[in-house]
């Protein structure tokens, strides 16, 4: 005898286990003490990333499906200090409690590796639309990087170099702007996540965690 489910219900198990399986894996990450929300993939000059303990799941890829940007579920594999997923053309992975797989928007703006850069040399801003808001991401000749709109403004980094962004979107779905960036120094790096869902009242975003890297 065969049990025959309706899709409709098939759909909602699918969601209600990978819910569940969301919250175990970021109960276990908290447990071990690991402190960390983004990766980015590929492969890197750096000994310390194989000597931190990562869960292999609880990861949202952040990748482009039928030319829309989504989190997608994934396993992760740290070797040899090469951070790879199931997805090659991830443009970051991540592990963050508030976030949850599906479709996400963005401003009216091309994320396909091309990165918008900012200098300190060469300050400027970067501008974008979203929601019907005007957002700015600016640095100043001393290296402060600020994110602002007609309302707020917050101070994200300070760096000795550049800037780039990699990412702006809403990842935490509350219809605000949240970020992804990537700062220089001489020697070093690091691959940053902003999000708006914990910034509160009288910021536009927090960082919430960042890859540290070199070479």
């Amino acid at each position: 005898m065969q049990l025959h489910i309706p899709i409709p219900h098939m759909r909602k198990l699918m969601i209600t286990s990978l819910v569940l399986f969301s919250t175990l894996t970021c109960a276990i990450a908290q447990d071990i003490g690991t402190a960390f929300s983004i990766l980015r993939p590929g492969n890197f000059q750096d000994e310390d990333l194989d000597k931190f303990t990562f869960p292999a799941y609880g990861w949202l890829a952040l990748v482009v499906k039928d030319g829309r940007w989504e989190l997608m579920p994934t396993k992760v594999s740290i070797e040899n200090q090469v951070v790879t997923s199931n997805y090659d053309k991830a443009i970051a992975l991540l592990h963050e409690c508030s976030l949850t797989p599906g479709k996400v928007d963005t401003p009216n703006m091309k994320f396909s590796g091309e990165r918008r850069r900012l200098f300190k040399d060469e300050p400027g801003t970067i501008k974008m639309n979203y929601k019907g808001m005007e957002y700015g991401l600016t640095m100043n000749k001393s290296g402060k990087i600020t994110l602002y709109n007609g309302v707020l403004s917050t101070t994200l980094e300070e760096v000795r170099a550049g800037v780039s962004l990699v990412w702006a979107g809403d990842l935490d779905k509350d219809d605000k702007l949240d970020l992804i960036i990537e700062t220089e120094t001489e020697n070093n790096a690091t691959y940053c996540l902003f999000l708006s869902g914990t910034a509160g009242e009288k910021a536009l975003v927090k960082k919430v965690g960042c890859q540290f890297y070199s070479g």
